[in-house]
């Protein structure tokens, strides 16, 4: 329950949304039991839900003159017509380009309006990069605005906030962050605490309630089916709570959105047919990572004799550990008796030695499904090299000194200039293993951002992220956590969330000492017990303090204070755009000398603030968009930074060079404790993605020892790598120990602490 009060029966009400013409803004409509806070203001629905069944205005196609920049594959899948397609896209033959070319060309000749459009893409990032190609293809703001291009969440988002009532949930639909799943999961599981003999790990609980609702499985059904979820009545309990919790505080989260859609559109043939007859062109971006909720939900939107067209490639289906499965990419032709499929062979992204080291490793995975016959004409290097190292470090320093004489040197780091202490200056130093190298002939001056490091698993992200700080090279880590998510940001969020009347308990108890105003855990805790006791709200506990016995003078007069705080903070925000109310609640409650000297902080702030400029005064909007980001979202190809991240988070992006570090048996593959040590074949498909995101040039990099979660283990190299050839591979020992062996040399002790 947010700020808004409740009525005499202890039930908070709601308004609804009401779609409303573009731009403009509408209050809802809530009752108060005060006059300090009054209903927020709730901002203009995602755009498309305002023209359902509308038409553009003075837009009028022409002829479509881009073909002739297209292959002959790429143009027989743009101009397919008359059954549904499926093409299969490898790696940097141009997919996002024949999806927006084959959109384009719809539009272009009259065959679709673009209200009748709709695209699915995974991530805001590839949502965005459409988006943007559409407009420069269309160079027409009537046609382009009106499409509908979505990620899976965002679309089901919009479609859940339209049929709010169908659905019988409230509107503006909120969605938690991961800090409020993981709260609302741990008090499902101290509900259900009796039945265990040992508390269950809250994240790993998350997991397997993401993966019963992406099965479209509730808590009443048969939850046998979920792989390693405890005994299906204990589970139950906990996922039946779980859900509890999120009734209670008006919530939905990722995965209820896909969830609720499908319910909706399976149970109301009246709503299912509005927007069946909506998006008459439907096209799918990734097939191959659909999981079974997205799968029902395409089936759902595009029956037979529908115009869908889907895009993907399953040597690069990546994530089966969240639910997605291939399997439905290969049965699209079973789905859709009467499809063409559609090959893209032609790379315009990497070199023939890269295609052809790749190409050897993922045909081992299954002949069969191997996209045979890539090819690029790319000349460059005639080996992928393989640098051995003694340990993470040496490996992290081997990283940082090849980008750096790779883009020239930067003189205030160099090894030859002192960037390693020198704490015994008149100690023989082994020669560097980069003096004397130079660019080979031909070959173009690199940046920062033209290179990539890339690993298996976060815990990797630290040595690098040590040594790339202590370098002073500029990079960026990409992928680990999502911006809402954030410390401080998160905090931020509930400010704006609580002022609009749009928070709930979990928000309020997160801002109440946040900074730090004397109200401690005792103070908090009374508020909470009293609410439950009364049934009330937090908020409502809050404005009722002078009633809770358990409170002593002092901290009921802060409570009052903070409370002034908030109606003060609530009036004063009326008028501004999103990026003014941040700028408020910075200065006004002290939110930066809360965080000085966090500068994690300080970089996530930049982003929070630059990204607010775009949404005006359109913050439910932008809530969303914090709510339905992608960690790899943050990535700014713009900068000159050398990216670093984990394998996943690299897919659907390219550098110049790239890093793969850690390639040793059980990161690469990565080994689980499972019985069957993790799915093998996707181990190899993520190892094929990670190869084929670089143009030029790749190193692959291994530690003989490694610090492996605490302990120091003797590794061995990938077998991934056995099975390319030998005449691709370079195999180099930068750091050799045979120079390095007199006593006291302190730059072999670096790398083998």
């Amino acid at each position: 329950a947010g700020l808004a009060s409740e009525s005499e029966n202890g039930k908070l009400p709601y308004g609804r949304c009401e779609a409303l013409p573009q731009g403009r803004t509408f209050s809802v409509p809530l009752q108060r039991d005060s006059g300090e806070l009054q209903s927020g203001r709730c901002q203009k629905r995602p755009a498309f839900l305002t023209r359902i069944g509308e038409r553009t205005e003075g837009y009028s196609p022409s002829d479509a003159n881009f073909l002739k920049n297209l292959n002959e594959a790429q143009q027989e899948a743009v101009q397919h017509k008359g059954s549904p397609l499926l093409i299969v896209a490898g790696p940097g033959t141009g997919k996002t380009r024949t999806l927006t070319s084959r959109i384009a060309y719809l539009l272009l000749n009259g065959t679709a309006r673009p209200e009748q459009v709709l695209a699915v893409t995974f991530t805001n990032k590839a949502a965005q990069e459409m988006a943007e190609r559409l407009r420069r293809l269309l160079n027409d703001s009537n046609a382009w605005n009106v499409l509908t291009i979505r990620t899976f969440h965002a679309l089901c988002l919009d479609i859940v906030t339209r049929e709010a009532d169908a659905l019988g949930i409230r509107c503006p639909v909120s969605l938690p962050n991961e800090a409020d799943c993981r709260h609302m999961v741990k008090s499902a599981i101290e509900q259900a605490k009796a039945d265990f003999s040992s508390e269950p790990d809250a994240d790993r609980i998350l997991r397997l309630i993401s993966l019963a609702k992406q099965r479209m499985l509730p808590p009443e059904d048969d939850l046998a089916a979920i792989p390693d979820a405890p005994l299906p009545n204990r589970f139950s309990a906990i996922y039946r709570s779980y859900q509890a919790f999120l009734s209670k505080n008006h919530l939905l989260d990722f995965d209820d959105l896909v969830l609720n859609t499908v319910r909706l559109f399976e149970s109301n043939e009246p709503v299912r047919r509005r927007y069946q007859g909506r998006f008459s062109f439907m096209s799918v971006d990734e097939y191959q990572d659909i999981n079974y909720g997205q799968y029902r939900l395409v089936r759902l939107l595009a029956p037979e004799g529908h115009d869908l067209c889907v895009i993907g490639d399953p040597n690069q289906a990546i994530y089966g550990f969240r639910g997605a499965d291939v399997g439905y990419f290969h049965r699209f032709c079973t789905d859709y008796p009467d499809a063409k499929t559609i090959f893209l062979r032609q790379n315009y992204r990497s070199t023939e030695t890269i295609l052809r080291a790749s190409g050897q490793l993922i045909g081992v995975n299954d002949r069969r499904q191997a996209q045979t016959g890539m090819w690029s004409g790319i000349d460059g290097a005639r080996t992928l090299t393989i640098n051995e190292l003694p340990t993470e470090r040496a490996e992290a320093e081997y990283i940082v000194k090849t980008i750096e004489q790779e883009v020239g040197g930067i003189s205030h780091f160099s090894m030859d200039s002192g960037r390693i202490d020198r704490l015994q200056a008149n100690t023989p130093v082994a020669p560097s293993p980069f003096k004397g190298q130079r660019l080979a002939a031909g070959e173009r001056e690199r940046s920062f951002s033209d290179f990539a490091v890339l690993y298996r698993i976060k815990e990797q992200g630290k040595a690098l992220e040590t040594a790339f700080a202590r370098s002073g090279i500029p990079f960026q880590m990409v992928g680990n956590e999502k911006l809402q998510n954030r410390r401080g940001i998160m905090e931020l969020i509930s400010y704006l969330k609580t002022a609009w009347s749009l928070g709930g308990a979990l928000d309020l108890e997160r801002i109440l000492n946040f900074p730090s105003r004397g109200i401690g855990e005792r103070t908090i805790n009374a508020l909470k017990q009293w609410s439950e006791m009364k049934g009330y709200s937090l908020v409502t506990a809050l404005k009722r303090s002078d009633e809770i016995s358990a409170l002593k003078p002092g901290p009921r007069t802060r409570l009052r204070t903070f409370l002034k705080d908030l109606s003060a903070l609530r009036e004063s925000l009326h008028t501004m755009s999103v990026y003014d109310q941040i700028q408020y609640i910075l200065n006004h409650f002290g939110v930066m000398d809360a965080m000085s000297g966090n500068k994690g902080f300080e970089l996530d702030l930049a982003a929070f603030v630059d990204l607010s400029r775009s949404f005006e005064d359109r913050g439910v909007d932008f809530l969303a968009h914090l709510a339905l980001e992608n960690p790899q979202d943050r990535y700014d190809h713009d900068v000159e930074k050398v990216a670093l991240m984990t394998m996943h988070a690299a897919k659907g992006l390219e550098f110049r060079v790239v890093f793969i570090a850690g390639c040793e048996d059980g990161l690469i593959p990565y080994r689980t404790k499972k019985p069957d040590g993790g799915d093998i074949r996707e181990e190899r498909r993520l190892f094929y993605v990670a190869l084929t995101r670089a143009q030029e040039k790749i190193y692959l990099t291994h530690a003989r020892r490694r610090l492996w979660f605490g302990k120091r283990t003797l590794q061995h190299t990938s077998p991934f790598l056995g099975e390319v050839e030998e005449e691709l591979k370079e195999h180099k020992k930068p750091f050799s120990a045979k120079p390095a062996r007199r006593k006291g040399n302190a730059q072999l002790r670096l790398f083998q602490l």
